[in-house]
């Protein structure tokens, strides 16, 4: 393509970087005339659109948004080789960088603003909406960037004494953005400390988790994993490496901490606060309906829903999962008795039996080291969350940010048109509704970050999904947009959204994602300043709408 680096040029990138720079093709392509692999192929049909993505240099967890220009084969031909020509790069970046440290992310960042060549950032891959793919680019592996260093009494880099928000010697972990939160759980926990990652233990919480706000098990109790940021260590968008805190580039560590991931530089280091480990228990409530019951059903869990203050306010979080047939749900209790737990579910409980023709479960949940470890913040999202999204090809996703204020029983017949509309009309809607804002999300409004003031004032994550054949992807998100989140719009904080797990399709998607108004022009500042020659693109991203995407797939200036 015209102005487009020559050979020559991409050898010398590969030069520059020790031999890291990989000329991407779709794993797909085993199963592919001409590169075609039988044993490999079958793994990946058998394996589905999720097989190996974090360990594949440009693989993503929804490859919805890859184009699908190289398909995995389906149906009686599953295992024939299909039509070379069959098989395109799509959305897939034509070159990666395996980067083993910061100067190979310089190398190809100050490639990239010279040629003009799109950059794009991929971590472990668990991406929803397609932030880390771009046609034509020059992706930043940054998976193998790992290792990690604890401290019992950290300090700034910089010289000048850094105001902490608590009194004391404050614990820290420093670790690279390819340590999976499961990594660094394990690392803190020699110490006898936790520290505030994501649900999914597979997720790299030293990337876009934290700068997109990054919740979890903990956040209840600690607040968000952008909160909990002291220091970044990060290649700008114009190449250069700078270390980022509150004395340091103090602009650019406040837009990183939760105004979204890939915009405003590439990180190579992350230090965290870490918390003494308290004692763990938590709640098993489980509803379902009986025979013919259906209608009880909805109003036992729009009762349910109404009293999430309730929960975040005693302290209780986690990951439910709810469609027609249940609801189910461990819930965390950082720092709670069983006794204190029982005493919380006992009104509740009395409540919810008190439907008719439905099937309540509630208990206090011990601590079972055994069973899969429900001592740790994984304990949640694996217990009570099963493989809801199945082949994560062909699920949609849309969600808000449900508003405290909105909440309580008067909020209860909104909640059941809400049920009735959408797991009450299709089979293949399901619904995440997490508590895990509240609590010290809502105290840590006194923190200046980037994060989404919306996160402040509000009490759950409310995601709406359905499962779908790939053909069907198009209409399902027509269904989400048009249908299923104007539902929630009574209920939501100002109509907003978490844009590590929302939808591609938010028409006003600076306040949905970013607050809009003086809270998104900041951070637009801070990118301008950054990286004035776009070289950072994704969208709904800060700044995305100095290009617009093409039928081709290629970036046009507005």
């Amino acid at each position: 393509m015209p102005g487009y680096p020559s050979d020559v040029d991409w050898n010398a990138l590969n030069s520059s970087v020790g031999g890291q720079l990989i000329r991407y093709t779709p794993m797909e392509k085993v199963c592919y005339e001409g590169t075609f692999n039988a044993a490999v192929c079958s793994a990946m049909v058998e394996g589905g659109s999720t097989y190996r993505y974090p360990e594949d240099p440009a693989r993503v967890y929804t490859p919805y948004w890859t184009g699908y220009a190289c398909p995995l084969p389906s149906g009686p031909n599953a295992k024939a080789p299909l039509a070379a020509s069959d098989c395109q790069q799509g959305n897939y970046p034509d070159y990666v960088i395996a980067a083993k440290n910061e100067d190979d992310i310089v190398a190809g960042v100050k490639f990239a603003e010279k040629h003009n060549v799109r950059l794009i950032v991929k971590n472990t891959g668990h991406e929803f909406i397609g932030k880390n793919l771009g046609f034509g680019s020059l992706s930043i592996w940054t998976k193998a960037l790992v290792g990690s260093k604890w401290t019992g009494n950290w300090t700034p880099s910089s010289n000048v004494t850094l105001v902490r928000e608590q009194a004391g010697k404050q614990a820290a972990i420093t670790f690279g953005p390819g340590f999976t939160g499961s990594a660094v759980t394990a690392e803190v926990e020699k110490h006898n400390q936790i520290i505030v990652g994501g649900a999914d233990p597979s997720v790299g919480i030293g990337g876009g988790w934290f700068m997109g706000g990054g919740h979890g098990p903990y956040s209840n109790q600690y607040g968000l994993g952008a909160d909990n940021v002291l220091e970044l260590e990060v290649v700008t968008p114009t190449g250069e490496k700078v270390v980022a805190n509150e004395n340091s580039y103090p602009d650019l560590f406040w837009a990183l901490r939760g105004g979204g991931p890939s915009t405003f530089g590439i990180v190579t280091k992350v230090t965290m606060k870490t918390y003494p480990k308290p004692i763990m228990n938590g709640a098993l409530i489980m509803i379902s309906p009986q025979p013919g019951s259906t209608d009880s059903y909805y109003d036992a869990v729009a009762y349910l829903l109404s009293q999430m203050n309730n929960f975040t306010d005693f302290g209780l979080s986690g990951y439910p999962y709810l469609n027609s047939k249940s609801y189910t749900a461990f819930l965390m209790a950082p720092g709670k008795t069983l006794e204190q737990v029982g005493a919380f579910l006992a009104p509740l409980s009395a409540r919810l039996k008190s439907y008719p023709n439905v099937t309540v479960v509630t208990s206090p949940y011990p601590v079972m080291r055994n069973f899969k470890r429900t001592d740790t913040p994984f304990a949640a999202y694996n217990i009570s969350m099963p493989l809801a999204r199945g082949n994560t090809a062909s699920f949609t996703m849309g969600s808000r940010l449900l508003s405290r204020s909105k909440l309580g029983e008067k909020a209860i017949p909104a909640l059941k048109k809400m049920l009735l509309g959408t797991i009450g009309a299709s089979d293949n809607a399901y619904i995440l509704p997490y508590p895990n804002a509240g609590g010290q999300v809502a105290k840590n409004r006194v923190i200046d970050n980037g994060v989404n003031p919306a996160w402040r004032d509000a009490s759950m994550h409310f995601i709406i999904d359905e499962n779908v054949d790939y053909e069907g992807i198009p209409a399902s998100y027509g269904r989400v947009m048009e249908k299923y989140l104007p539902l929630l719009e009574g209920l939501s904080q100002d109509g907003a959204a978490y844009i590590n797990e929302g939808s591609r399709f938010e028409k006003d998607w600076k306040r949905t994602y970013y607050g809009g108004g003086k809270h998104y022009e900041r951070l637009l500042e801070v990118k301008r300043k950054y990286d004035p020659r776009n070289t950072m693109w994704c969208f709904p991203c800060v700044g995305a709408d100095v290009f617009e995407e093409g039928v081709d797939m290629k970036l046009y200036v507005k």
